[in-house]
């Protein structure tokens, strides 16, 4: 992932659920049940749901990264 493909604001990242699942090397469906089971916080207006990367960080050291079937 580059600085490029990443949304910057104010010193902080926000990734797209694309994004956030190349980061934590997870697949995308894993992110999607994370938010769906309050894992991880998303934020955003309607479908365009962004990630701030240190959320993302955060989930990872608390170990929810599940499993992918």
């Amino acid at each position: 992932m580059t600085a490029q493909t990443a949304v910057a604001t104010e010193r902080r990242t926000w990734l797209n659920y694309e994004q956030a699942a190349e980061y934590c090397g997870v697949e995308r469906t894993t992110i999607w049940r994370a938010v769906k089971r309050g894992k991880l916080s998303a934020g955003g207006v309607g479908r365009a749901v962004r990630f701030e990367r240190a959320e993302l960080d955060r989930w990872m050291r608390g170990a929810h990264v599940e499993a992918t079937h």
